[in-house]
């Protein structure tokens, strides 16, 4: 299909939609395999094209304050609100767009569809981060560089967005190998004070039973963190495999995720760890006599209001100090201490707790 003369972006953007809302997704599995995969390639190579469309036209918009004027608003808080990005795909956006507008030749690139756009952020993270002091020939030949890599033209390798970041990071050894020390040094100093300064750690219930963390650190500090979880996880492997075999199979991300939860249980008992002193927590426990008997099916964290399965009680509970108190029964109650033993048959508990630390650090013990 032919389009006779140039359109505008207006023009081509309705068109394109055009002929969206007229594609027959139904003959989809009527072609041949070799037609099937040609097409996903074609339209892969469309959507990177139109994404460095979109990122021309932002940068237009932070060029000449478009947004501001006509919104009110800066250009990352306008993406949020009129293309329903998150705040996170607003922030790559508009970073792109501003940097390409700095470094036309990866823009022309990611136009022709020669680059993807992924391949365009890692050219641009490696020449936004070279020295103030180059002089721009230094900086065209860099630019010009990394585009080779990635389009594969004058004969280079055509390089992946891993070797292209790869690369990046020590363009300034091709441009100015005489500073090229000098300049390293200051990256890495830079990048440890950045590190040092986006270091945090955070955790969300996901209300079905576990919890999502999300950590970033410093790479001295995450090597650190690794090697205890590999060195645990190793050991489990090893003690795994001459387990039983019939057991179900526990893989690489489990015995890890062991092993990250094994490191805090360990710590929760040092005799240094802050409001702890070396002493499980105390869980009161207060249930009525039938109660006791028929077993305990239901617990909840107090603090975060957290269900726990019956499992999951019994095993925390071997951690912690119980101080059961028992009503209505002439007997006395149970002795102080873990009681490990098999959850009775469903029937509805009331467990309270009141402990000596934080609620979102009880144990609920098993009965």
């Amino acid at each position: 299909m032919e389009i006779p003369g140039q359109v505008t972006v207006e023009d081509a953007a309705v068109l394109i939609g055009a002929v969206l809302d007229r594609v027959d997704h139904a003959r989809t599995c009527l072609v041949s395999p070799a037609d099937l995969l040609e097409s996903t390639v074609a339209w892969s190579r469309l959507a990177e094209r139109v994404a460095a469309v979109q990122s021309a036209l932002v940068g237009q918009v932070a060029r000449t304050e478009a947004s501001m004027i006509e919104a009110g608003t800066p250009v990352r808080s306008w993406l949020q609100a009129t293309t329903t990005m998150s705040a996170k795909q607003a922030r790559v956006v508009e970073r792109r767009a501003r940097l390409a507008g700095r470094f036309t030749k990866v823009a022309a690139a990611h136009l022709a569809g020669e680059m993807t756009t992924e391949a365009a952020d890692a050219v641009l993270a490696g020449l936004a981060q070279l020295p103030d002091d180059l002089t721009g020939e230094q900086v065209d030949h860099g630019e010009q560089h990394l585009v080779d890599l990635a389009t594969g033209a004058h004969g280079q390798p055509r390089l992946d967005p891993v070797g292209l970041r790869q690369c990046a990071n020590r363009l300034v050894e091709v441009v100015a190998p005489e500073v090229a020390d000098e300049a390293l040094a200051k990256r890495l100093a830079r990048e440890a004070a950045q590190a040092a300064r986006d270091r945090h750690l955070t955790w969300t219930h996901d209300h079905h039973g576990s919890v999502f963390f999300k950590a970033k650190l410093p790479v001295a500090d995450a090597e650190t963190v690794i090697g205890v979880i590999n060195a645990i996880t190793n050991n489990a492997t090893r003690a795994a495999d001459q387990a039983d075999p019939a057991a179900p199979p526990v893989s690489l991300g489990q015995r890890r995720a062991d092993a990250f939860a094994l490191v805090f249980a360990r710590a929760a008992g040092a005799p240094d760890t802050p409001a702890s002193g070396g002493v499980p927590p105390t869980v009161h426990v207060q249930l009525d006599h039938a109660a006791l008997l028929a077993g305990l099916v239901r617990a909840k964290l107090i603090g975060s209001d957290t269900d726990l399965s019956a499992g999951e009680a019994r095993r925390l509970a071997c951690d912690a100090q119980l101080i059961p108190t028992v009503l209505g029964s002439t007997r006395p109650g149970p002795r102080p201490g873990p009681r490990c033993g098999p959850v009775g048959p469903a029937r509805p508990t009331k467990v309270a707790g009141i402990v000596d630390r934080p609620g979102r650090w009880v144990r609920v013990p098993r009965l």
